[in-house]
């Protein structure tokens, strides 16, 4: 490979997937061999094609021409239809209106002339099953949320991947199992408690009183640099904010899930959110990085973008 383009979440939005495909010069049906592309997961959710946009990247995968990593969503999918026990109504994501609100659109995406097509679906679930967490290749790390090897080390490595085997999937969905906290800091972010008894309102308007720590800023000058707390004003604490030495990465790191606004730009040379909310309710940016042979450091001039279509 000469070049890699990493690309950001893409949520269900597959007509603007395909232009930035056709932004960054690409032709998804025929990719020329010193290509690879690499989805950093959040394929479904929030937009209205996920089944689309899941049965494009699967057959570049199979083909040998992309690979694709394991976010929340399709973690918390899997969960949502994996039974309990077999034959049972209880499944591991419980299906509360929470939750099957917030999958709504991926399900009716799975719905063709009115019928349900449980099949694909079934396959979809399957395949988000043997993908890995993260991959570590010669230069560059990508994982979907925070690159974090302790918690890495708690999965099946296999060539340059890290994986949940069947043993550590049927442990993942366990709150309180160190398996269930590793795919939470890896695919979900590692988050804190708001200081003062702070709280703010998620994407999904519900209260939260921990938040997103920006783990890719190793010594946050402000709280604001340190945490993602969108609509909760962080100016006023006093104190420095912790450092994120544990977290610190030598090889760049491409990651999504941030929900990230404004122009799409490189955080740091060495760790950078390219997910810029393309299923935002004010259209968004899907990206793409555009990583090339013998690259050292991450580059602004490299982000590939369109707006939501």
């Amino acid at each position: 490979m000469t070049t890699r383009y990493v690309f950001g979440d893409i949520h269900g939005h597959y007509d603007t997937l395909i232009a930035l495909f056709a932004k960054i010069g690409l032709d998804h049906n025929s990719l020329p061999n010193d290509v690879e592309i690499i989805f950093l997961g959040d394929l479904i959710d929030r937009g209205p094609k996920s089944a689309e946009v899941v049965k494009l990247v699967k057959s570049l995968c199979e083909q040998g021409k992309a690979r694709c990593i394991l976010a929340n969503h399709e973690f918390n999918f899997v969960n949502f239809n994996t039974q309990i026990n077999d034959g049972c109504d209880n499944y591991r994501r419980p299906r509360n209106n929470k939750n099957i609100s917030e999958i709504a659109e991926t399900w009716a995406s799975y719905r063709y002339g009115g019928k349900h097509d449980a099949d694909l679906l079934a396959e979809h679930v399957e395949w988000f099953r043997t993908l890995p967490v993260a991959i570590e290749l010669e230069g560059l790390n990508v994982i979907h949320a925070c690159w974090h090897a302790p918690s890495l080390a708690k999965l099946e490595k296999r060539d340059d991947g890290y994986f949940l085997n069947e043993k550590l999937w049927n442990r993942a969905w366990t709150k309180g199992d160190e398996i269930f906290e590793a795919v939470e800091i890896l695919c979900k972010g590692l988050e804190k408690t708001l200081p003062d008894g702070m709280k703010f309102k998620d994407k999904g308007d519900t209260p939260r009183t921990e938040a997103r720590v920006c783990w890719w800023n190793e010594h946050p000058k402000t709280w604001a640099e340190y945490m993602l707390a969108p609509g909760a004003d962080l100016s006023h604490l006093s104190g420095s904010p912790p450092s994120n030495t544990e977290y610190k990465v030598s090889t760049p790191t491409l990651f999504g899930h941030y929900w990230r606004e404004g122009v799409p730009r490189i955080e740091t040379p060495m760790a950078s959110c390219i997910d810029y909310s393309v299923a935002a309710f004010k259209p968004g940016y899907l990206c793409a990085y555009e990583f090339r042979e013998n690259d050292t450091e991450l580059h602004t001039a490299q982000m590939h973008y369109v707006k939501q279509v």
